[in-house]
């Protein structure tokens, strides 16, 4: 990620691709089964479980996140926008 922040690109991670929005998922499942088992081994192994679940479908099919698309205003948006 700060490889591409020092290259001046958008970081993979946060691209239209599904990994953050899978990681923060499986910490939700994590932390919510945390409260209610006491074996980490099986917290840690369903919470990989969900993310990698999670990762696959989106690959599968081919389902993404919306990506922010900035474009620069023309003159007559500009002017516009002054009034």
């Amino acid at each position: 990620m700060l490889r591409d922040v020092l290259c001046g690109q958008i970081p993979l991670v946060l691209r239209s691709e599904v990994y953050a929005a899978a990681s923060m998922i499986g910490a939700a499942v994590f932390l919510i089964l945390q409260q209610f088992t006491e074996k980490p081994g099986a917290t840690m192994l369903i919470s990989a479980l969900v993310i990698l679940t999670i990762r696959l479908l989106a690959i599968k099919y081919k389902v993404s996140l919306p990506t922010f698309r900035f474009h620069k205003a023309t003159g007559n948006e500009q002017a516009q926008k002054s009034r």
